[in-house]
């Protein structure tokens, strides 16, 4: 007897069953037949009325039967009664009832379709009885396709609702299993791909070494070693000093390391210039102090930049009221980098009289007021240590004379081969400090503070400024999900970060989902911090029986000076994995004057009145937000409370969950723009529509070809073109304008021809695979074979995950290999070889792929090498016709004025543009011009030009380099219009001066129209300028007044800031601030041109443009985040309105590099500012790092014991960076450096 198949849709009337052979739930023909034989009775010869009485009879005793739990006589009569009636569907749903009380599942599933079947699909009870039986046979599947449909029937049926629910509960449990199960054999089968692909790499390097007759240093194991960070790691503290007497290659990768950081050091301190809520309260906060201290020694820890020693000047002269009264100013940097750089601020100001208004206005030379001491903190004394130290030298007679000239008595205290000064001035009555970062505490502000009070260069009773420190956190969900449809959530596993990773949250690329509000995480008392410390001191002064030389030692401090448990309550469910960090400076103590890093938590903390709603709380934009990862816990219910536990020890915040603390050993790291390329939509659709046809045209056999240009948009309105714009539809559509012919299309526009048939296999080459996206992009689209190469081993075992944990490990291979060593299999160099490489491994396509994908783009298009890439892959592994996907690419350049001029601190005003010079690397670098961090920091000199073009089709000629002249014309509308607003700013700020000191009354709030940007590209708002020529201002006015119809006509181009916004004194200050005083003048100096950004269009094919531009917006376009624009700094140069600004611009195949062209005309003014490109002293250290980066770089890859011992040592340092005196973030840095 066959078995019945049946589809039950969720439509009652599409119920379909088909009957193979025979119905199992009737007698066969068989079997009546042999029932004849046997008792002579043949059933058909039965009259009708006799069979509908047996039908009647066996159905009430069959009943009668079932309430009796009689289920086996039940079935036999309801049997006869099918026998004497076989078309009646209730006995059929009752004979499926009784089978399943005696638990047989398979015949009550067939009576319940035959009752389904004959109802005609119009019976709720035999969907009832069919979806119980389905439940019996553990197919929830088809159990809930069948209540589902009964419930069609009737929506109200109780019964039917109850059985749906258990149905739907067990389907989704089982698919959560399957699912379970399906993703179980797919890691084991990337485990043993990628036990395989070890396996080959070791066969080659070993072959390797049998061809040079020569046999390795290290065993096999060392080679299969991978560096193994635990997060448990950070709780344990290192003794520094047993690790370098034990462990001398930790100590030396520290040193490496603190020399990085000291070379990057200074850059990221020109954003303070910037921040003028930062100056301000600073300022303000400092002049209130010093207003009841008159002549007070203020010790200024710095942060870097110089900045806190100039608001103490300028703090200090606005206090004072006579030059008696002046306070003076010590300033400690924290680097001999940072040392320089101040240095070289106040000597650009050693002419600046501070001015003190009392009764007769008096100025006092600025270095007068301040002082640089040029040691670090820990190595200056006391007057009283000083003394105490020259009496133990004279005891002992143990003076060393050091090469500097200064001396010391304790050869101990001077390993690091420092000298020591002295505070000249006494101990201190101020200490002010703006040494504080993303991660709160990583400048070692909290040691610093302690070391003062310990060295005594801080009185009894010393104020310090700020007060108090806020952390507050958000506990949210960052994680990858679905992306283009694919499941990427395996990635998961690889976001994560040695400490608390610095980021700016309005600008991160990951869905972020918050799922608590913000809460307090602890608070930082300053000033409790510095009185205890200066407590224990004078209480050790105190101790008679106390030895000097303990009195002289340092306290070993505990293992976290704070560790409390804080608790935060859900507002969301959903998956917790991170907790983002923003912080608070109270600088009163009593939240009247505060200042946090996060726009958006300020918002939130004002929302929530976790702050002093009365009080000012202003905004630090040059500080950055941060992030701490967590693993990963469920929050089920809305309200439950979310333990974190909060640990620091003065210099490292460690954030964990309580109960659930982070355990997962991590042994990989993706790079961060990995996560912003994925998350990047504009990207990965282009990508997916050319791929698409690409790979359909192959398929076919037929070319692309375009559509006649449109000459109107959907709405009938004709299409403007930009007159910039060269693309042959630009063209086109001009010339049927203008009565001519268009122009004939280009070679790939006019038509691809292929001499492949139709519906021949696509084998597609992805060139830097990556995580594998564009791969299953090209297999979900029809290509039959994707091979994709990728060359860190890493990042290809991530992508080959990716592509088997979505189903695609059939049609997509791997490889970790640099496609410029590929061969193909009909290769003529193979011919003399017999088939195989040099190497003697087996080419890796069996033929020509027919179409290339790569994403091999750095902001600067070419520096990683695509055109080498591209040709390699034309030359060897392509068909002469295979399709690039992309095409093509034009690259865009504009000179730019990025640079700081001065920077304004109360009623002071300083020159700081000595510290451009520190804007400069060797190589462009990538920074996104239009964000709000850096939008208010550059200036467009003139309009953009096409420099380059590559079509990736014509790759021997993009291999050879190029050089060519561009010419600038300096935009004088542009710089009128910037003038006119900086004249206007200007007025403004002197007035809001004035105001402030009383001289006038207020006045009718006015408005600043912010001059727009040129009309063909997009520029940022002129109160972002920074050097511009000044119109006079009576002048200004009768200009607006004639061109103010023009500004207003310009849609887009023109905004209005007013008065009473909150953020409008930020934005005047943050726009005068970058204008010296001389620049305020109306026949100022000339523009200067400091830096060449530069961006790409990306064409996909003939019909998709990716574009990095920072004007892409005003076209109506979207940029994502994978690609920032590329800027090139290079000499300052003063240039003027209508100039001619000639730029040579070239690429030597791996990268587009740009320099000014020296200066012809010799005009009335001078083109030199008098800033050098770079400081001379810092490029001397950045040579010196190189050699010992390429050392290190050669021996780590070609040694695995050498790589062992460095990344080993990387993931200690990372792990603790506070025992070893590191900053955080560049331990963290080469940690990454070391496990990606």
């Amino acid at each position: 007897m066959s078995v019945t198949h049946a589809h039950v849709s969720s439509s009652p009337s599409s119920v379909e069953v088909d009957v193979d052979v025979e119905d199992p739930t009737v007698a066969s023909p068989s079997t009546l037949l042999a029932l004849k034989e046997s008792t002579g009775v043949d059933l058909s010869a039965i009259p009708l009325s006799q069979k509908l009485f047996i039908r009647d009879q066996s159905r009430t005793a069959g009943n009668r039967a079932f309430a009796s739990r009689e289920f086996q006589e039940a079935i036999n009569l309801y049997s006869q009664a099918i026998a004497a009636d076989p078309l009646d569907k209730t006995l059929f749903a009752n004979r499926s009832a009784a089978y399943l009380a005696q638990g047989r599942a398979e015949e009550a599933y067939q009576d319940a379709l035959k009752a389904v079947k004959l109802s005609e699909g119009k019976w709720t009870k035999a969907f009832y009885r069919m979806g119980c039986a389905a439940l019996a046979r553990m197919e929830n599947k088809d159990a809930l396709m069948a209540f589902n449909a009964g419930l069609q029937l009737e929506p109200l049926n109780e019964e039917l609702r109850k059985k749906q629910k258990v149905a739907n509960k067990r389907h989704r449990k089982e698919a959560k299993r399957l699912i379970s199960e399906v993703r179980t054999q797919r890691k084991d089968l990337v485990l043993a791909l990628r036990e395989a692909r070890r396996d080959d790499t070791k066969l080659l390097m070993m072959n390797q070494y049998k061809q040079a007759m020569s046999s390795p240093d290290w065993d096999v194991e060392d080679f299969d070693w991978r560096p193994t960070f635990l997060p448990r790691m950070r709780q344990t503290k290192i003794d520094a000093d047993i690790t370098k007497q034990t462990k001398a290659h930790i100590t030396s990768i520290a040193g490496y390391v603190r020399s990085l950081g000291e070379l990057e050091a200074p850059k990221p301190c020109l954003a303070s210039y910037d921040d003028a809520d930062r100056l301000s309260a600073y300022t303000k906060q400092i002049t209130h102090v010093l207003s009841s201290r008159p002549g007070a020694h203020v010790l200024a820890i710095s942060g870097g930049g110089g900045t806190i020693a100039l608001t103490c000047a300028s703090a200090a002269a606005a206090a004072a009221t006579s030059a008696d009264d002046m306070a003076v100013v010590s300033v400690a940097e924290r680097s001999r980098s940072l040392y320089r750089m101040t240095k070289q601020i106040l000597r650009s100001n050693r002419k600046r009289c501070l001015r003190i208004r009392g009764e007769d206005e008096v100025a006092v030379p600025l270095s007068q007021v301040v002082t640089l001491l040029d040691r670090p903190l820990h190595r200056v004394r006391s007057d009283e240590e000083a003394e105490a130290a020259a009496k133990e030298e004279s005891d002992h007679d143990v003076t060393t004379t050091k090469s500097d000239g200064t001396s010391n008595g304790d050869g101990d205290d001077d390993d690091d081969g420092e000298g020591w000064c002295t505070l000249s001035h006494g101990p201190a009555d101020v200490l002010a400090t703006d040494a504080f970062d993303a991660l709160v505490l990583g400048a070692r502000v909290i040691p610093m503070v302690r070391d003062a009070a310990r060295r005594g260069l801080c009185r009894v009773g010393c104020r310090i400024v700020p007060a108090k420190v806020r952390v507050y956190a958000i506990a949210s969900s960052m994680r990858v999900g679905t992306i283009s449809d694919l499941d990427l959530s395996s990635l998961n596993v690889y976001r994560w970060h040695p400490n608390i990773e610095a980021c700016r949250l309005d600008a991160e690329t990951t869905p972020r989902h918050d799922v608590t509000d913000p809460f307090l995480l602890c608070e930082i008392d300053m000033q409790r911090i510095l009185d205890a410390s200066l407590a224990r001191r004078q209480q050790q002064r105190n101790t008679e029986e106390e030895d000097v030389k303990k009195r002289k030692a340092r306290t070993a401090p505990a293992e976290f000076m704070h560790d409390e448990v804080v608790s935060a309550r859900a507002i969301a469910k959903g998956k917790c994995n991170a907790l983002c960090i923003f912080f608070v400076l109270d600088f009163h103590g009593d939240g009247t004057l505060c200042a946090t890093n996060w726009r958006e938590g300020r918002r939130r903390l004002r929302a929530s009145g976790l702050e002093h709603k009365g009080g000012e709380l202003g905004l630090l934009t040059s500080v950055p937000q941060s992030v701490q990862y967590l693993d990963n816990f469920d929050i089920r219910t809305v309200g439950d409370a979310i333990p974190i536990r909060v640990q620091h020890d003065g210099a490292m915040l460690v954030l964990s969950h309580d109960s659930m603390p982070s355990v997962r050993p991590r042994h990989a790291y993706i790079p961060k723009w990995h996560y912003d390329m994925l998350f990047d939509s504009q990207r990965n659709d282009a990508y997916e529509m050319a791929l698409k046809r690409s790979i359909a045209s192959v398929r076919t056999g037929k070319g692309l070809r375009p559509l006649a240009p449109a000459a109107v948009d959907a709405n009938g309105v004709d299409i403007v073109d930009d007159p910039r714009d060269n693309s042959w539809e630009a063209r086109a559509r001009r010339a049927v304008r203008l009565g001519k012919s268009p122009p004939p299309p280009p070679p790939r526009i006019a038509g691809w021809t292929s001499d492949k048939s139709a519906n021949q296999e696509v084998l597609v080459l992805d060139v830097g695979a990556g995580t594998g996206i564009l791969s299953m992009l090209a297999a979900r689209h029809g290509a039959d074979k994707v091979i994709g190469c990728e060359q860190s081993l890493h990042m290809c075992d991530v992508g080959e995950e990716c592509e088997v944990l979505n189903g695609y490990a059939t049609q997509c291979l791997l490889l970790n290999k640099d496609v410029r060593r590929m061969l193909c299999k009909d290769d003529p160099l193979l011919e003399k070889t017999g088939g195989v490489k040099p190497d003697g491994t087996a080419p890796e396509l069996e033929r020509r792929a027919d179409v290339l994908v790569y994403e091999v783009f750095d902001s600067g298009l070419i520096g990683e090498g695509a055109l080498h890439l591209v040709h390699h892959a034309r030359s060897k592994l392509l068909t002469k016709d295979a399709r690039l996907v992309p095409m093509g690419a034009t690259v865009y350049a504009q000179p730019i004025c990025m640079r700081t001029t001065t920077i304004n601190c109360g009623d002071e005003s300083f020159d700081v543009s000595c510290t451009n010079r520190y804007r400069w690397r060797p190589d462009y670098e990538g920074i996104e011009l239009g964000s709000s961090e850096h939008s208010s920091s550059w200036i467009a000199l003139a309009e953009p030009t096409e420099v380059f073009t590559f079509d990736f089709y014509e790759s021997a000629l993009n291999m050879q380099p190029l050089e060519r002249l561009v010419t600038f014309d300096v935009d004088p509308n542009t710089c009128e219009q910037i003038g006119r607003a900086r004249s206007k700013l200007a007025r403004l700020m002197r007035e809001q001066r004035e105001r402030e000191d009383g001289g006038h009354t207020e006045k009718k709030p006015e408005k600043v129209d912010v001059p727009p940007p040129p009309p063909k590209e997009k520029k940022p708002p002129a109160e972002h300028i920074d050097d511009c020529d000044t119109d006079d201002d009576d002048d200004d006015e009768e200009e607006e007044k004639k061109e103010g119809e023009e500004e207003e006509d310009a849609a887009g181009l023109s905004s209005t800031i007013q008065r009473e916004d909150a953020d409008f004194e930020a934005s005047v200050k943050a726009a005068i601030s970058r204008l010296s005083p001389d620049e305020l003048d109306d026949n100022g100096p000339p523009l200067v041109c400091n830096a060449i950004a530069f961006w790409f269009e990306l064409h996909m094919d003939e019909t998709t443009t990716l574009t990095t531009s920072p004007y892409a917006a005003s076209k109506g376009n979207r940029k994502g985040p994978t690609w920032q624009q590329a800027v090139q700094f290079v000499e300052e140069r003063a240039v003027r309105v209508g100039q001619d600004l000639e730029v040579r611009a070239k690429h030597d195949t791996y990268g587009i590099s740009f320099e000014l062209a020296p200066v012809v005309d010799v005009s009335d003014f001078s083109s030199d500012t008098g800033i050098p490109l770079f400081d001379a002293s810092w490029d001397v250290d950045r040579q010196r790092m190189e050699a010992v980066n390429g050392n290190l770089a050669r021996a780590v890859v070609q040694s695995p014991l050498e790589f062992r011992k460095c990344a080993g040592a990387a993931v200690e340092l990372a792990a603790r960076p506070q025992d070893f005196e590191l900053d955080p973030q560049h331990a963290a840095r080469f940690c990454q450096r070391m496990l990606s």
